[in-house]
């Protein structure tokens, strides 16, 4: 009886970590769960390298970096696709007119000030491979 007990906790166990992983595999290169217009934005741009993906103070809504390789620097977008750019020291933006465009700002801790609210870290949603 232990016999049995032990090879079905083992088939469940092994049926479980299939079914995730296989999972992950077939969503491809977009294998969390973002908004299907950054998904498209990801497609149709072949420079973007990563995409990180910040939560407001209460959880209650996201934003994503869309980092390209070195010399692009980063720009935003909420979850509804609303582009915002991210200076950084690094990589400063040169627009025509700033006052046409909303910005966020990238705190010394990391976080990420866009409009009213102070956005966290959570994870990287996208890498190229």
């Amino acid at each position: 009886m232990k016999k049995l007990i032990l090879f079905l906790s083992a088939a469940v166990l092994l049926l479980c970590t299939t079914t995730c992983s296989s999972e992950d595999e077939n969503k491809g290169r977009f294998a969390r769960n973002i908004p299907t217009c950054i998904k498209e934005i990801i497609k149709d741009s072949p420079s973007i390298t990563r995409c990180g993906e910040y939560c407001s103070t209460d959880d209650t809504k996201k934003i994503y970096e869309l980092v390209g390789p070195p010399g692009f620097g980063s720009t935003g977008f909420d979850e509804n696709c609303n582009l915002f750019l991210i200076p950084s020291e690094e990589f400063p933006i040169i627009v025509t007119n700033p006052d046409d465009w909303d910005w966020a700002f990238v705190l010394p801790d990391g976080t990420i000030k866009y409009k009213e609210d102070i956005y966290h870290f959570k994870r990287v949603v996208f890498t190229q491979k």
